[in-house]
This record gives structure tokens, sequence and C-alpha cells, in this order.
């Protein structure tokens, strides 16, 4: 039995610059694996639409914003800055093309993004395992029924995009390997900084080809470092780009970003939880799991080294999938050590499952090919069992969201609960009262705006000083404050602070949440 060893974790065959793989002719079978996923999505939205959440709605208002002309702006009427531009800006597209409103036409643009994402999966498996078709199949029911891509395609998220421009850039930069043309870099490049606006989690993908680059072995130095000026300037422009219009138009680069209140060592193993998600080993002890996602993370960097010194096979999909993996799990750890991120869960972490599962469709296969007899048929019957073990666990986590999701609608804002809310149904019935005060406030502002089309602003944050002092003088002024029961979160000012320490008039109360009015001092109850 030979061992195992990263010098033979690639071949030739691997490093194929035929585009072709892609066609549909030697991809039919993603093809139809991507239709699968287009019913899937279809599946779980077909009672209440895509899903939403509060990013969702920001994305909308965005997009509706653009398109009836008056820029990039969120419902509260402030100018985004918080997400890059470049997902809104695609909304908008489809809403200024099909005139259909982004509730209803959501899931369709999450059809067409899902297929693709199937369909360039299914291109890149053929060029790593170019000689050992077979692994394709369980591979791609992997990826189509994978909870976590589910999870996010069936929301209106901008990780949808960013997940298919960065198998976009896989291509791309492979394509550059075989070449190293001056076209192929440009390529590259944009796509590169395409990503940047569409979340700005995509700098990992300028730091993932700039570092492919950098220990690029056959490159010329002079041409080495050209290239890197190039590519680095190109890609980095977009982000910087937009990050000047923020701070033109809010005096801020990101928003208004909190500092972290998690440790370096706690987000290892917050991410390491995740990543036992992924691949169903989180029942595990504590312990087991996070020597597991530190060992994946090993043995890329290790692969990576092996690869710069197998210069023919440097480009290949297992290396740059590897560098992506390494920046990326990188950034995610460090940016949550210093600013504050929501919790660590499948969509924040979504970019990782491609890129860490894919180069297994080449050692599955290489490990087999390296044993006879017995021993390889053993193999042969662990891996299956591990694909119907897998797949089953698949099926159990989709299952429960297709229950939830065929009666009530996907978790979030398209459930039946907030579309048949009597808070909501009260403020569609008194629209012109709630229109007469200038605000509100409210912790399910989002959901105000979707269903009633009235903006309303966040309740302050409890740990935010500058939303505190704001709402201290806006205590002069009268305005509505909207509670929803569903939406308590411990991040913002409790409802029963905010009834200690200002004047409130109840107006109506009901199982989902409460509304009252809060007059200017010198006001009377303006619905007496």
């Amino acid at each position: 039995m030979q061992s195992f060893h990263p010098n033979r974790l690639t071949s030739h065959n691997t490093m194929s610059p035929d585009i072709s793989l892609f066609a549909l002719k030697k991809n039919y079978d993603s093809a139809i694996a991507g239709l699968i996923g287009v019913l899937l999505i279809y599946l779980y939205s077909r009672h209440g639409g895509i899903g939403l959440s509060p990013d969702s709605i920001v994305y909308i208002s965005n997009a509706r914003s653009v398109v009836h002309g008056g820029g990039f702006f969120e419902f509260e009427g402030i100018p985004v800055t918080d997400f890059p531009i470049g997902y809104p800006a695609f909304l908008s597209i489809f809403l200024f093309i099909s005139r259909l409103d982004l509730v209803q036409s959501g899931q369709y643009i999450n059809m067409f993004l899902y297929f693709c994402l199937i369909y360039l999966s299914g291109g890149i498996i053929n060029h790593i395992s170019t000689k050992n078709r077979w692994v394709k199949i369980p591979f791609l029911f992997l990826i189509v029924f994978s909870p976590a891509l589910i999870g996010v395609y069936t929301m209106l998220w901008s990780e949808t995009l960013f997940l298919v421009i960065t198998l976009l850039f896989f291509v791309a930069l492979h394509q550059y390997g075989q070449t190293k043309t001056f076209n192929t870099l440009v390529v590259v490049a944009i796509i590169a900084g395409l990503s940047c606006i569409v979340r700005y989690a995509g700098v990992t993908l300028v730091g993932a080809g700039g570092l492919m680059i950098l220990l690029d072995r056959k490159l010329h130095p002079g041409k080495k470092f050209g290239h890197l000026i190039l590519f680095g300037t190109i890609g980095i422009s977009f982000l910087v780009a937009n990050l000047i219009r923020n701070y033109l138009v809010t005096g801020m680069l990101m928003g208004n970003r909190e500092k972290s209140l998690t440790s370096f060592s706690q987000n290892i193993k917050n991410y390491a939880y995740v990543f036992g998600d992924f691949f169903y080993f989180d029942s595990f002890p504590k312990t087991i799991v996070i020597l597991i996602a530190i060992s994946f993370f090993i043995f890329y960097i290790y692969s990576h080294i092996i690869h710069i010194y197998k210069t023919n096979r440097y480009y290949n999909y297992w290396n740059i999938c590897a560098s992506f993996f390494i920046v990326y799990t990188i950034f995610i750890i460090l940016s949550a050590t210093f600013s504050r991120y929501e919790a660590y869960n499948m969509r924040l972490l979504s970019p990782l499952y491609l890129p860490c599962l894919l180069p297994f469709t080449f050692i599955i296969t290489w490990m087999i090919s390296k044993r006879v007899g017995w021993r390889k048929y053993s193999l042969v019957a662990f891996f299956v069992l591990l694909f119907v073990g897998i797949n089953y666990y698949q099926y159990k986590d989709n299952s429960e969201l297709y229950e939830m999701a065929k009666d009530e609608g996907i978790p979030g804002y398209a459930e039946d609960s907030w579309k048949n809310s009597p808070v909501i149904t009260y403020i569609k019935k008194n629209k012109p009262r709630f229109k007469e005060v200038s605000r509100i406030y409210s912790n399910g502002n989002e959901a105000i705006y979707l269903f009633t089309g009235i903006p309303a602003d966040l309740i302050p944050h409890r740990e935010n000083k500058v939303e505190n002092a704001n709402f201290i003088e806006e205590q002069q002024d009268e305005y509505y404050l909207i509670w929803f029961y569903e939406n308590a979160s411990p991040e913002l000012l409790s409802l029963n602070k905010l009834l200690k320490e200002h004047k409130y008039i109840p107006l109506a109360s009901y199982p989902d949440g409460i509304i009252f009015y809060h007059p200017a001092p010198e006001n009377n109850h303006p619905l007496k």
C-alpha cells in the first residue's frame, strides 16, 4: 500500500486548459443537477416566496431606490454603507428589466444563480477528476442537496451572487495560469474587484489571487511584479471606489462598526463548530470538532506549499481552492476578532463549502486507485456508506426546512405569521395617522417597511453611544414606538427600559406586539 503524499494529489489532467469541459456536451450531468436545484428552490419558495431577512429588506429598498432614481439609499432614507453597492445594483438590473418587484421575482433570480453555481461546480469537477468521472455524480448530490447552500439560495442574500462570482474567479484564475497573458490577468482582476462590491469579504479573492501570483515560481520576477501591481490595482480599485463613496456621503467607510466582543480563540472555536455543521461531524466532542477543523486548515496550507514546487500543476483547481480556503479562513477569524459580527453561521462561512469539498473529488479517487483487492473494495464501501450517511442527514435537514416552508413560508419575513401580523394589519389600516408623524421607532423596522411601505427607524443598540444620544434628542418630538415580541433582541434597548425612561401612550396591543405613541412635551394626544 502506498502512502498518501500531496506530491501525488494532482495530475496533469487536472491542469487541462480545455474550457470545453464546461460545455454542455461534457457537463450535461451538471445541467441536470442544476435543474434539480432550481426545482428545490421553487418548492421551498412556492408558498410564501423567497426568504427575507433584515438584510434582504435593505437590499430590496436599495434596488428600488436605484430604479426610481434615488441612488443607493436604504428605506430609512440613509445611504447604504454597511453593505457594498454591488448586490443592490445587480438586483436593480432585474427590477428595471422585469418591472416585477423583487419580493415576487427573488426566487427566480436565486433559481438562476443556483443553477449557475451547480453547473460551474460540475465543470470544475470535470477538470479536477478528468479520468474518474464516476465520482462526479455523488459530489453533485452533495452540492445540490447541501443544507448550507439551500439555506443561502432560499434567501435574498448577497452570498447567492458572491458564491457564483467566486467560482468564476476560480475558472478565470485557472485560465490565467495556462496563458499568463495580460488579457486573462485583467479578467481575473475584474472578477475579483466585482466581488469586493458584492461583499466586503470579496477582498479575500484579491488576496487569494495575489498569493497565487506571488508564489508562482515560473513567473519571472520582473513580470511577476508587474502582474501583481496590475492585478492588485484593478482588483482593489472597486473596493476603494465604494469606500470613497461611503466616506463622502456619510463620513464612514463601512458604516458604524462596533468593537468585537469575542476573542481570537473563541472565534476559532465558533468557526470550527460551524465547519462541523457543514459535514456532519458536529455531534463529535467539541474538542474533536475543533481539531478536525484546524486539521483541514493545516492540510490545505501544506498542500499549497507542495504545489509551489510542482510548477506544472500550480494553477490547478485544487491549489486555487486551497489558496482561497486559507485566505478566507484567516480573514473571517481575524475580522471577527477586531470587528463585531453576527454569530458565526452557515451563511457567513458558506463561501468555504465548495472550495473545501471540490478537491476531495480527486482525493477519494486517488486513494481508491492506490489500493488493490479487498482493501480497494473496503475503501469503496466506506466511501459509499459515508456518502449515504451524509445524504441521509442532508435529507433530514432539508425536510425540516421544507415542512416549515410549504405551510408557513421560509423562516423570516416570508412567513405567514409576519404577513398576517395583527400589528402590521393595524398599521395598514391607519396609514394616514402614522404618516402624520415624522418618525417611527421599532425593533422590526424592516417588517414595517416591507409590508406597509412606511419607513421606520431601528430602536438603538444598547451599546451604541451615537444612536442612544440621537434617541434621547428625539424625546423632544412626537413619534411612534412599535414593538414586536418575536423580534426582541438583547442587542437593542429593551421594552422595559424604554417604558421606564420615557413617556408612552398605548394605542393597540396584540399577541404579536404593541404600539405606543410618544407625545412631544407640549403636545396632546393626536389621536383623540
